[in-house]
């Protein structure tokens, strides 16, 4: 079956955390991660710095160790973009998209993938279901790439809600920032929200006012 008929999560600024894939277990089939790294730890591109200056050098090595503890296995060649991870436990997949710096601002500035596998990234996120938003808030324009309505996944460790006034220019761009000023109607794009608690106790709740006092009353 193919991952267009199958719940997709998309983790933006996936790191190495597996932790995501068991806890979804039940909701998602497949997932694409995508991160800066090992190109930089910045995540985009709206810094001003030179391409090289904050390589992460062992970020492909403690992902791969990382996806072996959690039992993922590298079902795609090296040489092929992206990395795909297998779970034959759960039959979860992964698609690892490193390198890429969001947004995609023109198919030149990717470093590691070519314009075709862009294009066939761009594709899949046509079917993401779950957005999962832990630790770093992406560019609210990944949702021009994204049909459905989506299930916004968080966790305690991310802030969802920030002094508004302490932002700096580029950061006001951020999902969690959209969110919280609820711009461009960008909460009608989100049908429910998923937060995992300090205890990592699940919690469903219904719509966004619901979802940030629960992140508050920890």
């Amino acid at each position: 079956m193919s991952m267009y008929n199958k719940p997709v999560g998309l983790y933006i600024g996936c790191g190495t955390d597996f932790k995501i894939m068991s806890r979804l277990l039940n909701d998602i089939h497949e997932c694409i991660y995508i991160d800066s790294q090992p190109l930089t730890r910045y995540g985009d591109l709206y810094h001003n710095y030179r391409v090289g200056d904050d390589i992460s050098n062992n970020y492909m090595i403690a992902f791969r160790e990382n996806a072996n503890n959690a039992g993922f296995t590298q079902i795609s060649i090296d040489g092929i973009y992206p990395h795909v991870y297998r779970n034959y436990n759960t039959s979860q997949q992964i698609y690892h998209y490193f390198n890429m710096c969001f947004p995609i601002y023109t198919m030149k500035t990717n470093y590691a993938g070519n314009i075709d596998e862009i294009r066939k990234l761009i594709q899949k996120l046509t079917s993401v279901t779950h957005l999962i938003v832990q630790g770093y808030s992406p560019h609210y324009s990944i949702f021009k790439y994204i049909s459905n309505q989506v299930c916004f996944v968080g966790d305690h460790d991310t802030l969802y809600t920030e002094k508004l006034d302490d932002l700096l220019m580029y950061e006001y761009d951020k999902i969690t920032i959209v969110l919280q000023k609820n711009l461009y109607n960008i909460r009608n794009r989100i049908n429910k929200y998923i937060y995992f608690d300090k205890n990592m106790n699940r919690h469903e709740l219904a719509n966004y006012d619901e979802f940030i006092y629960k992140t508050q009353i920890e």
